[in-house]
């Protein structure tokens, strides 16, 4: 499941612990420290029903099976038609959430509550569904795999610079190499060339969100531009695109099952630097790699 931050988010990770038959809080962002006005430390490893208002966590303990595979915390909360948080103040607000269940074993498991301004999420929404609009506006296509070619993505990554200057909108763009391409097109030919390609664009569509886009920017290179997301945030979704290249091998036509890897350079999209730079100065990041398989900064 891709990691669906957006720009403002506050997220809050909790635990349920079977064993001790309780629900934690095991990590929380700034954004969620911010707006419920607790410190991270004051929060760390506290009860989740100590930001709840009564009704949730009543329905939080009538409701959750301490067991492994059964009505966990994360279903249990995802039926609760109006999610809100209580903050430091006493005062109650609604969020809307997603739950992201991240991690688990027999004792532990481990969720995600991405929160949402109400009002935030409708502007964002907005400009996003604007973005999105003019993305089609222009979207000229690769001959092979008839993805999003190079130009029609230096163009959304213009847009997305521009509604994210407006918006205040963070976007970020990141260019895919496939490790060892050109030696597998020498051995098996440019037709399996551009199959891996589609390939490799084809999960990444099917891991990303649908705002997302995922076009071809040359031999080998993929680009995938994250539409608003939050800082620090690209890492994590990248991170587990690049593992779910590695686990998913490409089976050729002849049923051949071929191990694939991805090195990946990305490059927050803020102000300043022209479009096309960006695109040049994650491919220049790329050419300096020594070791495949790697996730690198192309900013820094």
């Amino acid at each position: 499941m891709p990691i669906d931050y957006r720009t403002n988010d506050a997220v809050i990770t909790i635990c349920q612990n079977n064993k001790a038959g309780v629900v934690t809080i095991s990590e929380v962002n700034d954004a969620a420290s911010n707006i419920i006005g607790f410190s991270v430390s004051e929060l760390l490893n506290q009860p989740l029903s100590s930001i709840l208002p009564k009704r949730i966590s009543e329905l939080l303990v009538e409701y959750t099976d301490f067991e492994n595979d059964t009505n966990d915390v994360g279903s249990v909360l995802s039926k609760v038609q109006s999610f809100s948080i209580v903050g430091k103040n006493g005062h109650e607000k609604a969020y809307r959430i997603k739950i992201l269940r991240v991690e688990s074993s027999a004792n532990l498991a481990f969720f995600s509550l991405v929160l949402q301004d109400t009002l935030d999420s409708r502007k964002s929404d907005a400009a996003r569904k604007v973005i999105k609009d003019n993305f089609k506006g222009h979207e000229s296509l690769d001959v092979q795999t008839q993805l999003p070619n190079r130009a029609s993505i230096i163009k959304d990554i213009e847009l997305a610079k521009h509604h994210g200057n407006s918006n205040n909108m963070l976007s970020c763009f990141a260019v895919l190499q496939i490790d060892g391409y050109n030696k597998l097109v020498s051995e098996k030919g440019n037709t399996v060339g551009s199959e891996l390609l589609k390939y490799v664009a084809t999960l990444a569509g099917r891991s990303l969100r649908p705002d997302d886009i995922v076009g071809i920017i040359g031999d080998g290179r993929v680009g995938v531009l994250l539409v608003d997301i939050t800082r620090g945030s690209e890492r994590l979704v990248l991170n587990r695109l690049r593992w779910q290249v590695v686990a998913n091998p490409y089976i050729d036509s002849s049923q051949n099952s071929n191990g694939l890897s991805v090195s990946i350079a990305f490059y927050a999209i803020s102000g300043g630097k022209s479009t096309e730079k960006t695109v040049e100065q994650c491919e220049a990041a790329l050419d300096k790699l020594s070791a495949p398989n790697t996730l690198v900064d192309a900013a820094a």
